[in-house]
């Protein structure tokens, strides 16, 4: 399975990354402000 977290980084997002990383999903989490392990950075574009 494949998983997309927005806001991994959070309280939720963390858990979630943290839970199905360790099913061995191929999981991916961004975060915008806050860079934690396993997270990639969201461009947001502000206009």
């Amino acid at each position: 399975m494949k998983v997309f977290i927005s806001g991994a980084s959070g309280l939720v997002g963390s858990n979630c990354l943290k839970l199905f990383l360790e099913k061995g999903w191929h999981t991916v989490g961004s975060y915008f402000t806050f860079e934690t392990d396993d997270t990639v950075y969201m461009l947001m574009n502000k206009q």
